[in-house]
Parts: C-alpha cells; sequence; structure tokens
C-alpha cells in the first residue's frame, strides 16, 4: 500500500511562502522528540547522494542546469526533516515557515522552495521511489527542475517505521560565517522588555 503523503512549497524575497495545497497531511500526531540533525545526515549519507544524482538526472532530461549539493544546506534539511515526525507541513513544529530555518545555519537564499514527503513499509522507501512520487507531483516536480535554483540540501530521517525526507532548493545562497541561533523564549521576553524601556525613556 503507498503511503506517500508530500507538500510542496516555494517562496520569494523576501522569503513569501506559495505553492500548492499540502496533499492528504495525516492527522496531527503526538509529539515526539527531534532526531538529533548531525545522526540524521550521517546515517543517511549514501541515500542523499543517490537522491540528490536522481535529481539532477530528472533536470538533465529536462533540459535544466544541474543543482550544486552543499553541505550546510544538507544540514538545515536534515533539521527540517527531524522537526517532520512532530509537524508534517511546511511550518515548523513552533508555527514558523520552514524558510526560517536558513538563518539558524547563516544561509541567506534569494530564492527558495521546499518538498516534504513520508512513507511507510520497508518495500516503499527507496530514494528511486520517493523520486518518483515527487516527480508525479506537479508541484514537487516544479520545484526540482525549477531552472532559478542552484543548490540543494536533502535531508532524511526515520521515525519508526516511516522515512521522511525533506528537500531543500535555493538560488544564488550566501552563507555567513556566524550563523543564527534560535531565540529562546527567555531571550525573546528579555528583548522586548529592553525595547519597552527604550520607548518609555522616549516619552519622559
Amino acid at each position: 500500500m503507498l503511503n506517500f503523503r508530500p507538500t510542496a512549497a516555494a517562496a520569494d524575497a523576501p522569503m513569501r511562502d506559495a505553492g500548492e495545497t499540502p496533499a492528504r497531511t495525516p492527522q496531527a500526531q503526538p509529539q515526539r522528540p527531534a532526531q538529533p540533525p548531525g545522526r540524521v545526515a550521517n546515517d543517511f549519507r549514501a541515500s542523499v547522494t543517490e537522491l540528490f544524482n536522481l535529481i539532477n538526472a530528472e533536470r538533465r532530461r529536462a533540459g535544466a542546469p544541474a543543482l550544486r549539493l552543499d553541505e550546510t544546506m544538507n544540514n538545515a534539511a536534515a533539521r527540517r526533516a527531524s522537526e517532520l515526525p512532530r509537524r508534517y507541513s511546511h511550518d515548523r513544529p513552533d508555527g514558523r515557515s520552514y524558510s526560517t530555518v536558513f538563518a539558524e545555519f547563516g544561509i541567506t537564499p534569494r530564492t527558495s522552495a521546499e518538498n516534504v514527503a513520508w512513507r511507510s513499509g520497508q518495500n516503499n522507501q527507496s530514494m528511486a521511489d520517493f523520486n518518483r512520487a515527487f516527480m508525479n507531483s506537479d508541484g514537487h516536480r516544479a520545484n526540482m527542475l525549477n531552472r532559478n535554483y542552484t543548490t540543494v540540501g536533502l535531508g532524511i530521517v526515520r521515525d519508526g517505521d516511516r522515512l521522511y525526507v525533506a528537500q531543500l532548493f535555493a538560488g544564488d545562497i550566501t552563507i555567513s560565517a556566524q550563523p543564527q541561533q534560535p531565540q529562546s523564549l527567555s531571550e525573546s521576553l528579555k528583548e522586548l522588555e529592553r525595547s519597552f524601556r527604550e520607548l518609555r525613556d522616549l516619552f519622559r
């Protein structure tokens, strides 16, 4: 039985989300701990390479230039893959857009898109299966073959009998040496308090 659940989203600067409606998204699932991104990337390195080669083979057939596989983008995609068991969406578990993951790794893309999918059952989880299903969906295929994208990052994580895949596409990226760290709630409150004090001082 096919249990492919894909969704595709595209974004243009300044990271405005668009794209097709998530296809047959599963019902909300219980909160699960995220997989360590480093382990995700290492455990599935061979699969990442295989999927990357499949994507570029599709682009060659479509006459599109080859994508470059970037390690920093892979790490960002691995983080997104690790979040999918908790919230299968282009929004992250905390409600922010998928595109906020780029800043956490110092990545600034001019344009970007995300494809995500999961499959269950050991016999339906090859990278060729994922690639075939992506290519059979208009929104996912458009992201994969888009000539505006030059770089891709791929993340894969297993959760129980499900295998999750995240594809991040980007065009004209820059990567800074000091990535932005996710801001904690306490840090956000402190920043808000500082802003309030500064505003109050202006009206004294």
